[in-house]
Formats: structure tokens, C-alpha cells, sequence
């Protein structure tokens, strides 16, 4: 038994060198890899949770920078966090302390596609194609309204 404990927090590390991962896709890989060992598997999860080594709340955090960095608005974000198995209080918290500034990140996102900026352009057909495609990168429909329109 102690032998597949040393294997399983080998991998584990192993993946976790790689990148972080959430606590739900350390298992989903690791049962690929160890089937019926899932109690070891847990087991040597939570040890390395307990040890620091993995984090959800730490792969929140990184996740919403990088994923802001790329244009991305917080409810994509959020939703992609929730599909890695990150529970909303986690994903709540992360999102309270990041210092984002979302209008900039918005702005940035926008200018990137589109030359029409800002209530002072009259062509609406722009404005919905940017209010599509900025609802379709996560940000709140409010926020893009008052933006663009």
C-alpha cells in the first residue's frame, strides 16, 4: 500500500510541477492513471493540500489574472472555474481580492476588435457586433452597455 501512496504523490507532484491544478482534476487524472485506489488518491490529496503543495483558492487567484490578462470577463471566468471543480465561495473570494480593474480590461478587449469606441459612434450594427462578442468573452451586460452605448 505504501508503495502506490509514493506513486500517487509522485504524479500528483508531477502534474503539479507542470502547473496548478484544482483538488477535482488531481483526481480525475490520477483515477485515469491508479484505478481503484481513489481512498489513496484522496488521501495523499489532501495531504498535499495540507502541506501547501496544492490550492484551490491559489489556482483561483492565478486563474483570474491570466485569464483577465487574456480578455476574458469575470463571468467567463467564473464559469470556467466552476467546470475545474472550484466551489463558488473559493471563486467569490479570489474574484473579492484581486485588484482587476474589469472597465480597463474591458476597454482593452474592445479596442483590440473594433475601431467603434464609446457612445459618440452612431453605427449600431458595430456597437451590437461589440456588444456580442464582449458578452461572449464574459463581461456583464451592464457594464458593456454602459461602455458602448
Amino acid at each position: 500500500m505504501e508503495k502506490n501512496a509514493k506513486k500517487i504523490r509522485r504524479v500528483a507532484m508531477d502534474l503539479l510541477a507542470r502547473r496548478e491544478h484544482s483538488f477535482k482534476e488531481l483526481v480525475f487524472k490520477l483515477n485515469r492513471k491508479f484505478e481503484n485506489h481513489q481512498v489513496q488518491i484522496i488521501e495523499e490529496l489532501e495531504r498535499l493540500s495540507s502541506e501547501g503543495l496544492q490550492s484551490d483558492s491559489r489556482l483561483a487567484e492565478d486563474y483570474i489574472y491570466f485569464r483577465s490578462k487574456k480578455g476574458r470577463g469575470p463571468l467567463k471566468i467564473k464559469a470556467e472555474l466552476l467546470e475545474k471543480g472550484i466551489c463558488a465561495e473559493i471563486i467569490d473570494n479570489a474574484f473579492n481580492e484581486s485588484e482587476i480593474d474589469w472597465t480597463q480590461i474591458l476597454e482593452t478587449t474592445i479596442a483590440r476588435k473594433f475601431n467603434v469606441l464609446g457612445s459618440e459612434s452612431d453605427d449600431q450594427e458595430e456597437k451590437l457586433k461589440a456588444f456580442n462578442f464582449l458578452r461572449q468573452r464574459g463581461f456583464e451586460p451592464d457594464q458593456i452597455r454602459g461602455y458602448i452605448f
